[in-house]
């Protein structure tokens, strides 16, 4: 298990927290599976992977939340993060909202879900 803490504006979370309620899962279940989508995604040389530049928001909630992530995708990660110079819960943060967003457009495969 992993502690992280994740920052999403009203809207993120309510996305996040519907879609976990549309597939009968924790908000942590989904961010979960989201990361090894992610990992799985990082590559495949997918221009969705890389996080749009720019600092990010300062701004929304922050929830700390424990996620069930393995040591190997857990260091894919930390090293991902530092290649884009970010941390690696912004990429964690990115890897959410890219999962739902693949989810709504059907390019998610059975095996993450």
């Amino acid at each position: 298990m992993r502690q992280v803490e994740l920052r999403f504006d009203s809207f993120g979370w309510e996305a996040l927290e519907s879609e976990a309620d549309r597939l009968h899962v924790a908000v942590e279940a989904l961010i979960s599976r989201a990361v090894a989508y992610f990992e799985s995604q990082m590559s495949g040389g997918r221009q969705a992977v890389q996080l749009p530049s720019g600092e990010g928001s300062l701004s929304g909630e922050v929830r700390v939340l424990e996620l069930e992530i393995r040591d190997g995708t857990w260091q894919r990660l930390r090293r991902e993060a530092s290649r884009q110079k970010v941390d690696v819960e912004r990429l964690v943060e990115h890897a959410a909202l890219l999962f739902i967003a693949d989810l709504d457009a059907g390019r998610v495969t059975e095996k993450f879900l």
